[in-house]
């Protein structure tokens, strides 16, 4: 809802977490309600809004995608006789035991999460983050990217990103497709929105226990493959999902251990160790990071509200379109004011979107923004 209880179908009316907000008197809602409020299309394109969406790449819009790293495939961790422990598809039911289970051993792991799973599940996530493991991305609805087109590709990468921001107050830009399926095309594409694309090379074929694989078939195929690999950096594929694979966890470490293996987060196999690592390395783990710090709030009074919305107005000369909170939208000629009537609702509807918002936030993002963590986002 609108501050005024008016609704609408804007990223500023639903909630991430919930879908369409309550308390709203049902006769401003769209007939329809909101859209699905888990994945939405990011195409404004706009450099700055914190989203990196429309053609925006790392190249173009180093802000809102990140910095380029280096392309190619990363299969395997940098050091010899060092193993990532990785597992894909939650956060779940299950994952909340792993976690205790990592915990018990001192073993920090990567989880390659899927964006629809941290919607339903953001508290193990954020659990998993703070209790010092690696959050990655594994694509928000764990689609074939093979069969994906690049606007699709762009909106599962992006919406991932969201909600993985949005539970753990991080941009990860390490990212797992689904299945390991990726057209050379979609490889390129993913790297230009400044990712890293990482695989593995140790399948320990979990997903197999709930058809004809035994636990002990896959603690010997997991032992026989580390031994092959020796002494290689070994990044491991296991998956959260049931109890029945995390419950064989506490073995397979077991097993790196006697093999004389240290274990490492993905970070460490993709950049090296810290102290050791390359600028560019740094400046992409320098843009995961640090969006939790608290921000410092300017508050403005309606008057100002209106300054800073005529000045976004004459930003924005090409739509000369501003879409107020109320739902309504006026069409400004750059030498005119406001219409009276949105004049009027300046103050408790803009004021309530534009009264506060971080210090030395560019004057192009202040319009319609929200805190998205605590990072501006342009609606």
């Amino acid at each position: 809802c609108g501050a005024s209880g008016f609704c609408g179908d804007t990223r500023a009316h639903c909630s991430p977490m919930e879908g369409c907000q309550l308390g709203c008197d049902s006769k401003y809602c769209p007939p329809a309600g909101c859209p699905d409020a888990s994945f939405r299309h990011f195409g404004s394109g706009w450099c700055g809004d914190g989203d990196c969406g429309g053609s925006e790449t790392c190249i173009t819009c180093i802000d809102d995608c990140g910095p380029c790293q280096a392309r190619g495939i990363v299969r395997h961790c940098l050091e010899p006789r060092t193993m990532a422990l990785t597992f894909d598809d939650g956060p779940t039911d299950a994952t909340s035991l792993l976690l205790d289970i990592l915990a018990s051993r001192g073993v920090n792991a990567t989880f390659f999460v899927v964006g629809s799973m941290v919607h339903k599940r953001w508290d193990v996530l954020k659990r998993a983050y703070d209790e010092g493991h690696l959050i990655a991305s594994h694509s928000f609805s764990h689609s074939d990217f093979a069969t994906l087109d690049a606007a699709t590709i762009r909106d599962e990468l992006a919406n991932a990103d969201y909600a993985i921001s949005q539970a753990a107050c991080i941009r990860t830009r390490l990212f797992r497709p689904p299945y390991g399926s990726l057209t050379a095309e979609g490889q390129a594409l993913v790297e230009d929105l400044g990712y890293k694309v990482v695989l593995w090379d140790l399948d320990t074929r979990d997903w197999a226990l709930s058809h004809d694989l035994k636990p002990e078939e896959m603690l010997a195929a997991v032992r026989h493959d580390i031994r092959t690999l020796d002494p290689g950096g070994i990044i491991h594929l296991q998956h959260d999902l049931t109890e029945a694979s995390v419950a064989l966890v506490p073995a397979v470490i077991d097993i790196a251990l006697e093999e004389g293996y240290r274990f490492v987060s993905v970070d460490e196999c993709v950049y090296g160790k810290e102290g050791e690592r390359s600028a560019a390395a740094e400046a992409s783990l320098a843009f995961t990071r640090g969006e939790c710090a608290p921000p410092t709030y300017k508050q403005l009074s309606p008057p100002e509200v209106y300054e800073e919305l005529l000045g976004f107005v004459a930003l924005r000369s090409k739509t000369r379109h501003v879409a107020l909170a109320l739902g309504e939208v006026a069409t400004v000629p750059l030498d005119m004011q406001l219409p009276d009537s949105v004049a009027t609702n300046v103050d408790f509807t803009f004021a309530w979107r534009l009264s506060s918002y971080p210090e030395g936030m560019p004057a192009g993002a202040r319009d319609n923004a929200v805190l998205r963590g605590n990072r501006p986002v342009a609606t």
